[in-house]
């Protein structure tokens, strides 16, 4: 497999600037960070196989499922806590 050379320093140049960007943007500026994210993940995919195309979509579904049962279980009170 050929990974596009420009690959290795626009997608770290990318990803090093919407860190630095989202500690500054309300839950509004994320969600569109969010979506510009997956606009440039999916072009990044585009000319890669299909093969590798699935697992970056398996590896991005179950990192969200981790991150949502995380976000969940993180708003319950301890066990055994009277709050």
């Amino acid at each position: 497999m050929i990974v596009p050379r420009s690959y290795v320093v626009l997608l770290p140049a990318y990803l090093a600037g919407l860190l630095a960007l989202d500690t500054q943007v309300s839950s509004p500026g994320q969600l569109a960070l969010g979506a510009l994210t997956f606009a440039v993940l999916a072009a990044a995919l585009r000319p890669l196989p299909t093969l590798v195309r699935a697992q970056a979509v398996g590896v991005v579904v179950f990192a969200t499922i981790g991150a949502c049962t995380t976000c969940r279980s993180s708003s319950r009170p301890p066990m055994g806590s009277s709050t």
